[in-house]
């Protein structure tokens, strides 16, 4: 007997259970919206969506629908609706879709109409303002692009020019708009949403936010060239300017936000002080966060570094190599920092020229610039193989081992290249043979001394070596050891 009790007790909440599980679903507002369409009404809007919790009470909690639960009785619906369906026909279409939705037809009121519904006991009812009124009090704090993002009342969009809704009913509004960074009294967002929830003082649900974006003028292109200008930079010019994806051209005179990427290019005269110019130009979008600056220089032309050289004493020029990011020079602007290279002799007969310093200066601003003047041009190194049979002779020397061949203390087969004034030893162990007349072949190997006869004939064929391939050899050091 209690085995059995148990187990109606447990299939009973078991049962109960199940059912607090499913509950009744709530159709959605759209739903509702959907449900009336079908039957033929259009404009249709949810003027209220109650329900009550306990079967004896009258509904009173406001709801968007779109949930289960098993404390749901008495829901109360309000509708208007344009078109010549009645409202009988539209009432019983919203009945049907909570009927299907396992509520009886004596827990469902619905109120269907194309002018005004029956008021709710006790709540009072207002006027919203118009979509123009709200923008209108946002823009007397001197704010542009204003915009309604949203704007609902229990979760129905309100019309542009208003409409009355019950006092307690769920107002949504968010307003965004932009203004001038620069000039203007720059209100703060706390003032812009009181003065919108002012316009709704009658009403006692409402969630008011708003977006505000900061707009700061761009500098114009006269006023960037005036201010590379103060620095020194002859010839400035705006190669680009962007703002985003826009172009800016001469005459713009517009505002973006502070956070859109800004990138122009600024190219002047070889003279000015490229970083103070950057400063300078980059002190215009002080109220942008994402500024490119490129400063854009001509490289000398052939015609301006011979003139310098022959300024200098040269009495003859060859420029040997000029290329700019890889390329034969060619007259135009180029950013600070492309590669560049220069290669250039010259002869004079002064007994000193500055011709190096003065060429290399024409380069300063290059951050990039590989420039050899004179006997200071990279010139490839001579073999092992070479440096012997130079040693060798015309068998002076029989037998030559190379033990050390440095540039600056670097091992040269590691470097393949050095100039004139770098500092080059080539240390080396020769013999020669020595025969002591006793019949052919008879005789020995002797070294040969760093200061004999032969070391100094073998070490003019290297110097000749060297000089043949471009070097003065002012620092060229041949040692026998």
């Amino acid at each position: 007997m209690r085995i059995r009790l148990l187990v109606l007790l447990l299939v009973s909440f078991c049962f109960m259970a199940c059912d607090m599980e499913s509950g009744r679903l709530l159709p959605t507002r759209n739903e509702i919206i959907r449900a009336a369409e079908r039957a033929g009404a259009t404009n249709v809007v949810v003027n209220s969506y109650m329900y009550a919790r306990r079967s004896w009470e009258h509904p009173s909690i406001n709801t968007n629908g779109g949930y289960r639960g098993t404390d749901i009785w008495n829901v109360q619906v309000r509708v208007t609706f344009s078109g010549a369906v009645s409202n009988t026909t539209v009432e019983s279409a919203i009945r049907q879709l909570f009927i299907n939705n396992d509520f009886s037809s004596n827990q469902i009121t619905v109120f269907a109409n194309t002018t005004s519904l029956p008021q709710q006991p006790g709540v009072e009812t207002y006027t919203l303002p118009a979509h123009q009124t709200i923008i209108d009090a946002v823009q007397n704090f001197g704010a542009t692009s204003v915009a309604i993002a949203i704007y609902t009342s229990n979760g129905n969009n309100v019309p542009v020019a208003g409409t009355t809704v019950p006092r307690n009913a769920a107002i949504v509004i968010r307003v965004s708009y932009s203004y001038n960074g620069l000039g203007t009294v720059v209100p703060s967002q706390a003032a812009v949403t009181l003065a919108i929830r002012n316009l709704f003082a009658d009403f006692s649900n409402v969630t008011a936010s708003v977006s505000p974006t900061t707009m700061f003028p761009l500098p114009s292109h006269s006023s960037v060239i005036a201010i590379a200008s103060e620095q020194g930079a002859n010839n400035a010019k705006i190669l680009e300017y962007m703002a985003g994806n826009v172009v800016i051209g001469e005459f713009y005179y517009g505002s973006r936000q502070g956070d859109t990427p800004i990138r122009i290019s600024v190219a002047h005269d070889v003279g000015a002080n490229v970083t103070l110019v950057g400063q300078a130009v980059r002190g215009l979008f002080q109220h942008f966060t994402d500024v490119t600056i490129s400063i854009m220089l001509a490289p000398p032309t052939r015609k301006e570094i011979i003139n310098t050289l022959n300024e200098a004493g040269a009495t003859s020029v060859n420029i040997i190599v000029y290329t700019v990011a890889g390329s034969n020079f060619s007259e135009g602007f180029r950013a600070i920092n492309v590669p560049i290279r220069l290669e250039v002799n010259y002869t004079t007969l002064s007994a000193s020229s500055n011709g190096k310093a003065a060429v290399r200066n024409l380069f300063a601003d290059f951050t990039n610039a590989n420039v050899f003047v004179g006997n200071n041009i990279p010139i490839a190194l001579p073999t092992q193989t070479q440096i012997l049979n130079a040693v060798r002779g015309n068998s002076d020397i029989g037998m030559a081992d190379i033990n050390a061949y440095t540039v600056n203390g670097i091992n040269a087969f590691t470097l393949n290249f050095a100039t004139s004034s770098d500092e080059i030893i080539i240390r080396m162990r020769a013999y020669t043979w020595v025969s002591t007349g006793f019949g052919w072949g008879q005789g020995f190997w002797q070294v040969v001394g760093n200061n004999s006869i032969t070391a100094n004939s073998a070490r003019d064929r290297v110097t000749q070596l060297f000089i043949g391939i471009g070097f003065n050899l002012a620092d060229t050091n041949v040692v026998f050891e």
